[in-house]
């Protein structure tokens, strides 16, 4: 199989218009968006879809994260390489210089409607799971062993405890 997906790729390349597009509040990042225009972003989405967009920019944002603190950030070869297939989209931290906690997007005092507990574990498997397949088939099985501890961490270092379901073994 192919890597990525058509469907991830579509994912990716809707993303970036998302991020190119002309708003209000928008920001000068050409690869992500800032905590401070999240809310705009998701709410130019048709009503209906706000929750999917949250869900899976939730997931794309977490993801590139994680890889790139397991994979050694830019300049590494399986990152880099993972980059260029998958461009998912940064979340910069409108406070401070650097990247914000993708729970900022799924936090409870958002303006758009929060993605369920259901939604974030189907896009789970549809986000993860394609990229833990093509990590395993690049790498091998102990990097995305490693990969998954990182997210087991991250959550107990920067989520609320009510999101721990999102990497319990049973969920895997």
């Amino acid at each position: 199989m192919p890597f990525p997906s058509e469907t991830l790729r579509a994912w990716c390349e809707n993303v970036q218009e998302l991020i190119d597009a002309p708003r209000e509040d928008r920001c000068s990042y050409t690869d992500g968006l800032c905590q401070c225009e999240v809310d705009t972003a998701i709410m130019y989405a048709p009503q209906d879809q706000r929750a999917q967009l949250a869900s899976g920019l939730f997931w794309s944002v977490w993801i590139d994260q994680v890889l790139w603190d397991v994979l050694g950030g830019q300049g590494a070869a399986l990152y880099d390489d993972f980059a260029s297939r998958c461009p998912f989209p940064k979340l910069y931290s409108h406070p401070t210089p650097g990247y914000a906690s993708p729970y900022f997007i799924i936090s409870r005092d958002r303006q758009y409607p929060i993605p369920t507990r259901e939604l974030l574990l189907e896009d789970k498997q549809e986000f993860w799971g394609e990229i833990a397949q093509w990590l395993t088939n690049e790498a091998d099985v102990l990097v995305t062993q490693m990969a998954e501890q990182t997210f087991r961490l991250d959550l107990e270092e920067r989520f609320g405890p009510e999101f721990a379901y999102l990497f319990e073994e049973q969920n895997e």
